[in-house]
């Protein structure tokens, strides 16, 4: 039986532009920690956009019917109670 391959899904390419002092930095960075510069820069960029995937984009989004027991109260909830009048 042969096997089946998943097809890869496919990169998209970005480019951006460095100044020279950004360059010399990020390539010093890199050699004092053993990395490359693409996987530095991957890394960094994963702990920003990780939350935005078409699955976990509509976690955020509140029910009308959810209950509000922990919201931030206004001021117009707060209502003084006469204890002893």
């Amino acid at each position: 039986m042969a096997k089946r391959y998943k097809k890869r899904k496919p990169s998209k390419k970005i480019s951006f532009k460095l100044s020279h002092q950004q360059n010399n930095s990020l390539q010093n960075y890199c050699k004092q920690e053993k990395l490359t510069p693409n996987k530095f820069i991957k890394t960094l960029l994963k702990s920003y956009v990780e939350d935005y995937t078409d699955e976990k984009m509509g976690k955020y989004e509140i029910d009308a019917r959810q209950l509000t027991l922990f919201h931030e109260p206004k001021s117009d909830d707060y209502q003084q109670l006469s204890i002893f009048g």
